[in-house]
């Protein structure tokens, strides 16, 4: 969801299915690259990103890249408008 929302490409599935069949690691690995490099911020390298990925329970490194979605979704205007749900 977050990598939908964020506008950033259209790998929603293909982070999900990672997710679902143990690639967690992997799947966070690209999805907070992709956020990295989206927001324009310092490339820090995807060795440095799976390393935080493997230790997410100690760095939550989940955590900050659902920030970086959510700020990146701001910057760009909210959720897509295939994203967007009519709430009455």
């Amino acid at each position: 969801m977050a990598s939908n929302n964020s506008g950033v490409d259209n790998f929603g599935l293909l982070y999900a299915t990672l997710w679902l069949i143990g690639g967690n690691c992997i799947s966070l690995t690209l999805l907070s690259n992709n956020i990295e490099e989206a927001r324009g911020l310092e490339r820090k390298g995807l060795a440095w990103h799976a390393l935080y990925a493997c230790f997410d329970p100690c760095t939550c490194h989940s955590c900050r890249v659902v920030a970086e979605c959510k700020v990146l979704e701001k910057e760009n205007g909210g959720a897509p408008a295939s994203q967007k749900v009519d709430r009455k």
